[in-house]
């Protein structure tokens, strides 16, 4: 009776360890998955200021080029 005891209160203690474990896991994967949206966010904001960046860029070429010709 003493040895299943201590069996029941042994596995008691790992079940207790498994479900704060699973809680500190499930906690972590919330934070990723808020992270990971976050960088989603970002990476969008990045790309439309790249585009607008690249019209920008064109633009100018395309004034620059005008310019030259009017010069020769």
């Amino acid at each position: 009776l003493i040895t299943a005891e201590r069996k029941v209160s042994s596995l008691k203690n790992a079940v207790e360890e498994t479900r704060s474990m699973l809680e500190q896991s499930d906690k972590s994967r919330r934070g990723l998955e808020q992270e990971l949206t976050e960088a989603g966010d970002e990476l969008g904001k990045l790309v439309f200021n790249n585009a607008a960046l690249d019209m920008d860029k064109r633009r100018l070429d395309a004034d620059l080029a005008e310019a030259q010709v009017t010069l020769e």
